[in-house]
């Protein structure tokens, strides 16, 4: 998968690595960091997004989760295999809830629906 997006996209930067861990090269800070169809697998999500935030994303940048099945489908899949699935997808509470812990992080899109959620974060400068 990763060779056909490096293919498809070779001005993006790809990363394979357990991003709760990933420091990148010295000094390089990303615009853009996408967790798409997995945030719910997360041992930790409110302490990714403080090492996302604190250690990969640059002032401005953005921080998008999104799932294009929605909150009710990634429910089935935990209920089917809750050691897939450890955490459901961050609604309007727990979000304030994990920003509290990442101040630097603020809301710039909420869009949970019942077929596709999308959460986006800025970094403040």
């Amino acid at each position: 998968m990763l060779a056909y997006a490096r293919e498809r996209f070779p001005q993006a930067t790809f990363v394979h690595e357990d991003v709760a861990e990933y420091l990148g090269p010295e000094g390089r800070r990303y615009d853009r960091v996408v967790f798409n169809a997995c945030f719910g697998n997360l041992f930790d999500p409110p302490a990714v997004l403080r090492h996302v935030s604190r250690n990969l994303l640059a002032d401005g940048g953005l921080i998008v989760i999104s799932h294009p099945l929605g909150r009710d489908w990634l429910r089935g899949l935990q209920k089917r295999d809750p050691q897939m699935v450890l955490h459901d997808l961050p609604g309007h509470a727990e979000v304030d809830r994990m920003l509290k812990e990442v101040p630097e992080l603020s809301v710039e899109l909420l869009e949970d629906e019942t077929d596709y959620y999308c959460l986006v974060l800025r970094r403040q400068a």
